[in-house]
């Protein structure tokens, strides 16, 4: 059976632990002054603007942009008839408390259903490629969708901008040694593991969630390794924000990016 990172999450921690993601646990408190040695941290709304907006929407790109955040991070699912949409998860409920699955349903249908807008991935494109430079995180769900996404991508020109995310080394199949494609794994937890995995199997980037175990040695280690190193947050509250960037990391996907950028331009 393959190694799956979704179930090996329990008691990872303790089996794990390395001169890397123990040395040292940054304290923090609201005074603290922040010490960043990495001055090109990349700022990527994480869906959008999520702690303002609502998730996967052409408001919370826009709020993004308008932050100047230097990306924005979206989730992409696919409808029964093949139209690329925005959302986190392959399930709408409405106000009645129906359910409906997404990939069961054509799009006429999920129009219907849904009491909010639908946003389609060209509708995001249309924007993202209106601004220079600005980066596209593609929150991989339905890792078989990953060669159409691809293709929408490229038609847009924006292939150099975007970071495909994916939990398993399968989830970047076939484009594992394509070196246009910029790829994160993606993990629950910082590890040496995490880091190998990467290493081996041709992948630019780790990203983990924001934990105490996060800190500045990991994230140079990944730098030592040929990789760049990120995270993202769960809370997402400002202290949080202001722990994770003392990690030093190559990039950080937030809900709050306009207090982000503005923290790390007053440092």
């Amino acid at each position: 059976m393959p190694f799956n990172r979704r179930q090996f999450l329990s008691g990872f921690a303790a089996s794990t632990a390395s001169i890397y993601t123990t040395s040292k646990i940054f304290s923090f408190n609201d005074n603290n002054i922040l010490d960043i040695d990495n001055e090109s941290i990349r700022v990527i709304g994480h869906r959008g603007c999520s702690a303002t907006k609502k998730d996967n929407s052409i408001e919370g790109i826009n709020c993004a942009i308008n932050s100047n955040a230097d990306g924005v991070e979206l989730d992409i699912q696919i409808t029964k008839d093949n139209y690329l949409i925005l959302s986190h998860e392959n399930y709408l409920f409405n106000s009645s408390g129906n359910i409906l699955r997404i990939d069961n349903n054509n799009l006429n249908e999920i129009i219907e259903f849904s009491e909010e807008e639908i946003v389609l991935l060209n509708d995001a494109l249309d924007i993202i490629s209106s601004e220079n430079n600005f980066e596209f995180f593609v929150g991989l769900k339905q890792p078989d969708t990953l060669e159409e996404i691809i293709s929408r991508i490229e038609s847009y020109n924006l292939l150099d901008n975007t970071t495909v995310q994916g939990w398993q080394v399968q989830d970047f199949e076939p484009f594992l040694d394509n070196n246009n494609i910029d790829k994160v794994l993606v993990s629950s937890f910082p590890s040496q593991s995490l880091i190998d995995e990467a290493v081996n199997n041709n992948i630019d980037s780790v990203m983990y969630h924001y934990t105490s175990q996060g800190n500045k040695y990991y994230n140079n280690y990944a730098r030592s390794n040929g990789l760049k190193s990120g995270y993202w947050v769960i809370n997402d509250s400002k202290s949080d924000i202001h722990r994770g960037l003392n990690t030093n990391p190559d990039f950080i996907l937030t809900n709050r990016p306009r207090y982000t950028v503005e923290l790390i331009n007053n440092i």
